[in-house]
């Protein structure tokens, strides 16, 4: 069987020689705007414009806190002193945007940090919790690598539906079942011209999918909230695989996915 690779990652499309690639960077741009709000948010208050701060949030935000309120929050974080944030996890779903991670706090140090903000006009805080005892509907802010068994099962899911995806020549479940933020990036329509080589040559990976995975590497966090599982099947030829989940609504869905069909020495 002629080997062959197929990338995608959310991103924009580029053929080179026999690779299909998306390449990287769409997941990061989409998440950029909360992100950006967030920073923004904490260095007013750094600036000492607390009420500019407060103006700036959401009417949610402003109903639930009042401006007596927030200053007290302020004052008991020392967000005065804010000197950088450190967003280990960024995610968009539809109008709502969240970062996770850590703020400088000078003289105290790294302090965990949860931030949920809703798109209007702009991107606006609609939620805030800063300190050692950050929780969100009662889990850590900051996300866990799952376990390798849960993680193993999310691959078999990955693969199996796009072995479905494939054999049924249409995307349109497959897209259903991806992260948001691809979504936004990518048609099922698109999905399946990218994936046109694996159609056309009757490429059956359902028994793949039903094998045990081999992991090349610990599956690991990335700086843009991806969560990276690499490895490969020990089928004839052997199915290396590249997946990127992203943590949505307390879920890990698909948000890249690389398919390489070729010998054990393939890269």
């Amino acid at each position: 069987m002629a080997r062959i690779i197929i990338l995608i990652v959310v991103g924009i499309l580029a053929l080179v020689g026999g690779c299909v690639a998306m390449c990287v960077g769409g997941a990061f741009w989409l998440t950029s705007g909360p992100v950006k709000a967030a920073d923004e948010f904490l260095e007013r208050i750094a600036k000492g414009d607390v009420e500019g701060a407060y103006a700036s949030t959401h009417p949610d935000f402003q109903i639930a806190t009042s401006l007596d309120e927030f200053k007290e929050f302020v004052e008991s974080r020392e967000l005065q002193k804010f000197r950088s944030a450190s967003w280990s996890s960024r995610s968009v779903d539809n109008s709502t945007g969240e970062v996770r991670g850590t703020v400088e706090i000078e003289g105290v140090g790294p302090v965990k940090a949860f931030i949920v903000l809703v798109k209007t006009d702009e991107w606006r805080v609609v939620r805030a919790v800063i300190g050692e005892d950050v929780t969100t509907g009662g889990e850590e802010v900051a996300p866990t690598i799952p376990q390798e068994s849960e993680v193993r099962e999310m691959v078999a899911d990955s693969m199996s539906s796009f072995a479905n995806a494939v054999n049924n020549g249409s995307f349109v479940e497959f897209h259903a079942e991806i992260a948001e933020v691809w979504k936004q990036q990518i048609t099922a329509e698109e999905l399946k011209a990218v994936f046109r080589e694996f159609i056309e040559k009757k490429i059956d990976l359902s028994p793949v999918a039903k094998m045990e995975a081999r992991f090349d590497r610990r599956p690991a966090l990335e700086d843009t909230g991806i969560l990276r599982v690499e490895g490969h099947f020990e089928s004839q030829p052997v199915t290396r695989f590249n997946l990127g989940y992203l943590l949505e609504a307390g879920a890990w869905r698909l948000a890249s996915i690389s398919v390489n069909l070729g010998n054990s020495s393939s890269g």
